[in-house]
């Protein structure tokens, strides 16, 4: 029989064993953690503010590959003028004026809990409601969107270069359900939306063109805003790959103008061409220079001189 020292020892060494065993394990197990959050910073560092990139490493499933459904916001930017503007300056002056322009919206889409997707030229493609759930992912959105065209305003009144002064930037937004996640190969992925949600918020930028304005949103943009932010309708119109007609809006931080567009609107759908040409006055001298009334006011004049006129009647955008 073993006497009770050695029986005392080996106990003593068994313990200590084990003890070793499942301090290796938790050192493994922190080690393993700390290895998925780095990864995690790895994939969302590009992707958002620094502040957020800490939240998100807490998410491992966030770093799977794939994808999942969700209701998000997505916003598509462009710089009209850019291209004559490049033919007229250096490449140095070119990367110059992107980066800084690039990096101020950036900042912006960041300040207001956005996920920056990517950079096309001198677009910016981005998203709200994800990677971390914001239950106001449109308000957001709409809100960076009005900051970043005071911020392009900022922007032609400070540069040294003439021609930055003609460039204007065009936003779509739109809310709707996408396919979400880390979306890719095996070797190669990113973080980004895909799904007709996305391709319909790439169309109403370019749509900026025909109306003049400098953001479009969709009307499920604007049934989420709440009243926070107010909104003009602009139009009804049909957009390539779209089937049916979809009501278009821009944002305004002004209730009084955007009440008097909705009034000049209506009397402009029932064919009140004295009403409608009225109110629509009344909103340019709220708003010098405005586009939209000045653009409906046009209308207005032709329809006159027309007995087939429909008011209703839907424009069709066939955007590349």
């Amino acid at each position: 029989m073993l006497d009770a020292s050695l029986m005392w020892l080996l106990t003593a060494l068994a313990a200590a064993i084990l003890a070793s065993f499942f301090l290796g394990k938790r050192v493994a197990a922190r080690a393993h953690a700390r290895e998925i959050q780095l990864a995690a910073r790895g994939i969302f560092e590009r992707y958002v503010s620094p502040d957020r990139v800490s939240q998100i490493a807490a998410h491992p499933e966030l770093r799977r590959l794939g994808g999942v459904r969700k209701e998000l916001t997505v916003m598509f930017t462009d710089l009209e003028g850019f291209t004559a503007m490049s033919e007229t300056l250096g490449p140095e002056e070119v990367a110059r004026v992107i980066t800084e322009h690039l990096t101020r919206m950036t900042d912006i889409v960041f300040a207001h809990g956005g996920t920056i997707d990517k950079f096309i030229g001198d677009a910016v493609m981005a998203f709200w409601g994800a990677p971390l759930d914001d239950p106001d992912h449109a308000l957001n959105a709409v809100r960076a969107a009005l900051e970043m065209q005071r911020e392009m305003d900022q922007l032609r009144r400070e540069s040294e270069i003439p021609a930055v002064r003609n460039l204007r930037m065009r936003i779509g937004i739109n809310t709707g359900p996408v396919v979400v996640g880390n979306l890719g190969s095996r070797a190669r992925f990113d973080y980004t939306v895909v799904g007709d949600a996305v391709n319909l918020a790439s169309r109403l930028e370019s749509v900026n063109r025909a109306y003049g304005t400098g953001i479009l949103m969709t009307e499920e943009v604007v049934a989420r805003l709440r009243g926070v932010i107010h909104a003009r309708p602009v139009d009804r119109v049909r957009v390539k790959g779209k089937r049916e007609s979809i009501e278009i809006y821009m944002p305004t931080e002004d209730p009084t103008l955007a009440a008097r567009s909705l009034l000049a609107f209506a009397a402009y759908r029932q064919s009140e061409w004295n009403r409608a040409e009225a109110v629509w006055q009344e909103v340019l001298a709220m708003a010098p220079g405005d586009g939209l009334a000045t653009l409906y006011l046009e209308r207005i004049a032709a329809h006159r001189h027309r007995d087939d006129a429909d008011p209703d009647q839907t424009m069709k955008f066939e955007v590349k």
